[in-house]
C-alpha cells in the first residue's frame, strides 16, 4: 500500500491504515483502483503562470485519458493557504480601491476557493478544506462519469444492508450498556479518474 505522508515528515515503515472491521475509504480505493498518485517527496507545489503546475498536469492527464475533468479539490488546511499564496504571488498583490465611507469596514486577507481547469474548457473546480486530511495531502475528486451509457448515476454511493441503529441491553450493573451498529460499504465506481497528491512541503516553489 502506498503511504499517505504529511509534508515534511518521514514516511511510515509499516502499513497502519487497514482496519479489518471497516471498509476502505476514498484514498485506498483511489490508490488500488488505478487512480493517479503523486508523492512530491517533501517538495513544494510549483507556482506557474497564474496557477499551479501539479494541478494543471493532473487536469491534463484526466482529460486526455478519460475526457473528464475534476469537480473538487479536497485539500488540507496548509495546502489551502499555499494554493492561495501561489495564486496571489503569481498575479501580484491585488489592489484595493476603497471609498472614503468604507475606510472603517475593510476586510483583510484572501482565500482562493476555485481553480480554473484549462484542460476542460475553463471549468471552475471548487477547493474544499477537509478537516481530516493530513497537512500536505490533496484528493482530486471527479464526481461524474463521462460515459452516458454506463448507467452510473453517482460515482460514490453507500450500500447499506441496514442503516445506523442503537441496541440497548438489560441493565445488570449501575449503568446502561448499548452499542451502535451499521452494515454498509462505500462503492466507488470510477477511482481511476481521481488523483492524490501527498508529501507536499509547506510553501510554494
Amino acid at each position: 500500500l502506498t503511504d499517505i505522508v504529511t509534508g515534511g515528515s518521514t514516511a511510515p515503515t509499516a502499513d497502519g491504515s487497514g482496519d479489518p472491521l471497516a471498509f476502505d475509504g476514498i484514498i485506498p480505493q483511489i490508490i488500488n483502483g488505478g487512480g493517479l498518485y503523486y508523492d512530491l517527496g517533501n517538495s513544494q507545489l510549483t507556482a506557474t503562470a497564474g496557477g499551479i503546475a501539479e494541478l494543471d498536469e493532473i487536469n491534463s492527464r484526466l482529460f486526455n485519458q478519460f475526457k473528464n475533468g475534476a469537480t473538487r479539490y479536497l485539500v488540507s488546511e496548509q495546502l489551502a493557504k499555499d494554493i492561495t499564496s501561489a495564486i496571489v504571488k503569481n498575479q501580484g498583490a491585488p489592489t484595493l480601491f476603497v471609498n472614503n465611507t468604507e475606510k472603517n469596514d475593510i476586510t483583510g486577507n484572501y482565500m482562493v476557493r476555485r481553480y480554473v481547469n484549462k484542460s476542460y474548457g475553463g471549468e471552475n473546480v471548487s477547493i474544499e478544506v477537509h478537516p481530516w486530511l493530513p497537512n500536505g495531502t490533496m484528493v482530486v475528486m471527479c464526481d461524474r462519469v463521462p460515459y452516458p451509457n454506463a448507467n452510473i448515476p453517482s460515482v460514490l454511493e453507500m450500500e447499506c444492508g441496514y442503516d445506523y441503529r442503537q441496541l440497548e441491553y438489560a441493565m445488570t450493573t449501575p449503568q446502561y450498556e448499548f452499542e451502535i451498529r451499521t452494515y454498509e460499504a462505500l462503492k466507488h465506481y470510477f477511482p481511476a479518474c481521481q488523483a492524490i497528491i501527498t508529501n507536499v512541503k509547506p510553501g510554494i516553489a
